[in-house]
């Protein structure tokens, strides 16, 4: 793209070979240190035009501590996050541009003589599980002169106790790992696995981990401090460096709640490229509480203590990056094939869904032959490994890493395999409350779960299809598993296409019966446990329905011209998922006629602004219900749509994240009319828009190999 040739101009040959085209400037958010759901940076687009000026802030919108300040011959700039009264020595640098790719976000400045580049950095390693499973992100600053120039570039960069939600009773320690010095922030009296009470989903315990280490840089050159804010930035103003000033571990912190905890380079002359790293993370050894058996990070079963996890993140930076180019240039080029809008939707998507989840092993043996991944349900409740969530993000997962769909799933099966869940219909998630894991017992009163009887049991069944269809890995589900699952089938064929109201995956409209939807989650669900099973009795009476449903018009209009909502209600009508599901995974319940009909109805009935969810319903949708779009769903009902009409719909998401309405990471759900037209409506940084990736699944399937569990995973985990 013109913007990103625009930005690198000046810079080296060597840094310009290794950017891959980016996305465009104005998204919603961008992403900064995005890899864990306590680990979620993000830089609003209504701030992203005054980087040196921004603060960053967690994906909920609480505001983080994080300056990127520089001195270019003697010189005080402040490249990213000056906007308190602390940086008043400091002037903003001049900001080029911005960009994005799979895996990094780019800001471009100018200060004085020098020209700077930040470089955030969070990688997806989609098949290495020890890289992928580091809660851990990058900062590169690099910088050069300007043409005929040689300025001399000292850096400055701190993070604070704003990175947490115990900000008050955290204590900074210091320590050198090798010939890394990391700062490790941390609540000496914290409650593990637990949230705030008050919506705002930051952890209340754990470790904000900040670490430098020389590089390039001889070691004398990095100096370290905490201290008071005014203090620490006054230091580097006036000296060009810090006062090697911390505390070290066991003894009494000076530097706790307010205090900035930060790395100087002081690099010298530049006369050609050069790059400085930081490390930043948020560590939590005891992740998840699985009903009562702690899971630890996978990194631990190679690393001991939090110094040596920083270090050997910040030793692995070069292969890491080799790694991100890789992915970024496949996304962007797989992406662009279908159109240039769709490959900045997918460059968007990567580092969102990654980072709600976190994989894991067991604390008390650190065996790494069963890992578990644990996905939170991020801006709706914060449930854990929820049903329908990781449904629609299964085409990501499918394309770029298949095994995370049966890593998602197998906690669900333990929780399962307990006999404490007691319903006849698939759980909905293992738990109201992240990082815990309960179950859900009854599923009721003090148990209660959000019941979504067919959805959730179908919706499981399907996903266990996919893995096998993506890695041709039959080995799973287990034969006990495979019995354990037979129950929730069985409960489709009894449910059938008639049943009591209950709740469809958009719990924003209210419960009803005779959904088509729900139907069509049966057809589908059972469809696939009869290619996972090779039972006939589940393929048959999937077609069964299929055929009720379509070809004796149960889930019609009388004119045959699209499906409803609700059986016999002609006015009525939503989006039907579940045709792309069946064409993708190649079950083939409906013909092409029935994709045919149901794509030319989105294209008569959607708005300028985006295709409704759902309307006409006999219980007036709740409120918004029908004045909503939903990407998770548009997105798997335009994949089977005509090149022309996915056009349409795709134009029209895509002006819904470029409108410049939506400063929060990647909204999936916003109105179509009305007052708030084009504005989101309280989902955000949602791994579910995974779900973008259903078209370039559906064209391109898995990118790895067979059972590769990953996209690159040659270089191992």
């Amino acid at each position: 793209m013109a913007l990103v040739g625009a930005m690198f101009t000046t810079l080296s040959t060597l840094l310009l070979a290794s950017i891959v085209t980016a996305g465009p400037a104005t998204f919603p958010s961008f992403p900064l240190a995005v890899r864990s759901p306590y680990l979620s940076t993000w830089l609003p687009h209504n701030l992203a035009s005054n980087a040196p000026e921004a603060s960053p802030q967690f994906w909920m919108g609480q505001t983080l501590t994080w300056p990127v300040l520089a001195q270019v011959d003697g010189k005080n700039y402040a490249l990213f996050g000056g906007s308190s009264a602390t940086y008043n020595q400091f002037t903003g640098a001049t900001q080029q541009s911005l960009s994005y790719t799979s895996t990094h976000t780019y800001i471009s400045l100018a200060a004085g003589n020098a020209q700077f580049v930040l470089d955030f950095f969070s990688p997806v390693s989609t098949g290495n599980f020890l890289r992928q499973s580091l809660p851990y992100s990058y900062l590169t600053v690099s910088v050069i002169g300007k043409p005929g120039y040689s300025p001399n570039v000292k850096i400055l960069s701190a993070v604070d106790s704003s990175w947490t939600n115990q900000p008050s009773g955290v204590l900074s320690n210091y320590s050198i790992f090798q010939n890394s010095g990391v700062f490790d922030l941390h609540n000496p009296n914290e409650i593990p696995f637990t949230e705030t009470n008050d919506g705002q989903s930051m952890a209340s315990y754990g470790h904000i981990v900040f670490a430098a280490k020389p590089g390039t840089v001889s070691a004398s050159k990095l100096t370290a401090q905490c201290g008071q804010p005014q203090a620490l930035t006054t230091s580097f103003a006036m000296k060009g460096k810090l006062d090697n000033t911390y505390t070290a571990p066991g003894i009494s912190s000076r530097c706790g709640h307010g205090s900035l905890n930060g790395f100087s380079f002081d690099i010298g002359n530049v006369s050609k490229n050069v790059s400085v790293t930081y490390a930043v993370g948020y560590d939590t050894p005891q992740a998840i509480n699985h009903l009562g058996s702690i899971q630890t990070g996978y990194y631990y079963s190679k690393y001991k203590s939090i110094p040596e996890v920083a270090n050997a993140f910040l030793g692995d930076y070069a292969s890491a990056l080799a790694e991100s180019q890789t992915l970024d240039s496949v996304v962007r080029a797989r992406g662009s094939s279908i159109s240039s809008k769709y490959g900045d939707i997918l460059e968007a998507t990567v580092r969102q869904v990654f980072a709600a989840m976190v994989l894991t092993i067991p604390q008390a043996t650190l065996d790494t032959s069963n890992p578990w991944a644990f996905q939170k349900e991020i801006s709706t409740g914060g449930k854990v490994n929820t049903i329908d969530v990781i449904y629609p993000t299964m085409p990501i997962l499918y394309v770029l890493a298949p095994q995370y769909i049966k890593l998602l799933l197998k906690p669900v099966l333990a929780v399962l395999a307990t006999g404490k869940w007691l319903q006849p219909w698939m759980i909905h998630d293992i738990s109201n409350a992240y990082p815990n894991v309960t179950g859900h017992g009854s599923g009721f009163g003090a148990d209660a779960e959000e019941h979504m009887p067919i959805t959730a049991s179908a919706m499981f069944l399907t996903l266990t299809h996919a893995y096998q269809q993506a890695t041709k890995d039959r080995t799973w589900p287990s034969p006990s598993d495979i019995t354990l699952l037979q129950k929730y089938a069985n409960y489709l064929i009894d449910t059938g296409i008639y049943f009591s109201p209950q709740l469809d995956t958009t719990d924003a409209i209210p419960a009803s019966g005779n959904q088509t939807n729900l139907a069509l989650h049966s057809v589908i669900g059972l469809s696939a446990f009869g290619k996972v099973t090779g039972n006939a009795t589940y393929t048959q009476t999937a077609q069964k329905f299929a055929t009720q449903l379509y070809t004796s018009g149960v889930a019609l209009s009388k004119n045959r011209s699209h499906f409803t909502y609700n059986y016999g209600v002609d006015a009525s009508w939503g989006v039907t998922p579940e045709l792309f599901t069946d064409l993708f995974l190649g079950l083939n319940n409906f013909p092409v006629a029935a994709r045919t009909m149901q794509c030319e109805w989105y294209a008569r009935v959607v708005r300028p602004a985006g295709l409704q969810y759902a309307s006409g319903l006999t219980n007036n949708c709740g409120a918004p219900g029908c004045s909503l779009a939903i990407t998770d769903w548009s997105d798997f009902a335009l994949a089977t749509c005509s090149k022309e009409i996915q056009t349409k719909l795709l134009d029209i998401q895509y002006s819904f994240l470029t409108n410049g309405l939506n400063p929060v990471p990647f909204p999936t759900r916003y109105f179509t009319d009305g007052a708030m037209v084009g504005q989101w409506n309280f989902c955000r940084a949602r791994p579910t828009i995974g779900s973008s990736w259903a078209l370039s699944a559906l064209k391109d399937g898995t990118w790895s190999s067979a059972k590769s569990g990953g996209l690159l995973a040659q270089q191992g985990a």
